[in-house]
């Protein structure tokens, strides 16, 4: 039996110059609220640029895209930037490019690009 991301993981990381939350398994209904208060905590220091790392997620539902959305309603405000990585290609990018999220967020397939 393959293994993959396990889907009840879910890890915060942050540093000086930015924030940084990591996700992986299903972003669904049972995790957004983990992702939402993960995201609050780090946006607490204030970072220029906070970083959601979603390319170890398998599954993304409206629930994932509305935390996503709302971040980046609140970066914009605070003259922030929010990007969001995702493998490229993978079905959480396709999501995001179906929904239009990708013409309203940032989104690259390098955590790197994210520094820029």
């Amino acid at each position: 039996m393959a293994s993959g991301p396990d889907k009840d993981s879910f890890e915060v990381g942050t540093d000086r110059a930015r924030g940084m939350v990591t996700v992986s398994g299903d972003l669904d209904l049972a995790h957004c609220q983990d992702l939402r208060l993960a995201i609050l905590a780090v946006e607490e220091a204030r970072p220029p640029v906070l970083v959601v790392d979603l390319r170890e997620v398998v599954h993304i539902d409206s629930t994932g895209l509305r935390v996503i959305l709302d971040a980046s309603t609140r970066a914009d405000a605070e003259g922030r930037r929010l990007v969001v990585v995702v493998e490229p290609g993978g079905p959480v990018g396709k999501v995001l490019e179906l929904t239009l999220v990708t013409d309203r967020i940032e989104v690259v397939g390098d955590p790197a690009a994210a520094q820029g």
